[in-house]
């Protein structure tokens, strides 16, 4: 019981942490993009 309790409860921080990476991962390179382009611009 307490082992597939501890095994839900893996998956689902394994999924929160994929999804809050994938999140900042998505954010970090849309602002590495705006960062090119405003260098990139200035030009």
């Amino acid at each position: 019981m307490s082992a597939c309790v501890a095994d839900l409860l893996l998956v689902y921080m394994h999924g929160l942490y994929c999804r809050c990476f994938f999140r900042w991962l998505m954010t970090s390179s849309r602002l590495q993009l705006k960062i090119q382009l405003d260098f990139f611009s200035s030009f």
